[in-house]
């Protein structure tokens, strides 16, 4: 991942790098199967859609665990949002 490498030499662990949520969502997509890509979107999108970062970041969590069950690598794509913070 260039881009995080760059901020954090160029800026140090001051630096931030936002992830798009577009980006982020097809992502995890990617690595779902098909019967599955409706209910995460739509718990992704929930969560995005909220104006508090703590209740935001529940829903994440709670999604991320439920992608465990599923899948394990969409799972850590999404939890990846969190890393280093």
């Amino acid at each position: 991942m260039a881009l995080p490498k760059a901020v954090k030499n160029t800026f140090g662990a001051a630096g931030v790098v936002q992830r798009c949520q577009l980006h982020k969502r097809r992502n995890v997509m990617d690595l779902l199967a098909d019967e599955y890509k409706r209910s995460a979107d739509q718990r992704i999108r929930a969560a995005h859609a909220m104006k508090e970062y703590d209740k935001a970041k529940a829903q994440l969590l709670k999604t991320v665990e439920w992608l465990e069950e599923i899948n394990p690598s969409a799972a850590a794509s999404l939890r990846g949002v969190w890393k280093k913070r």
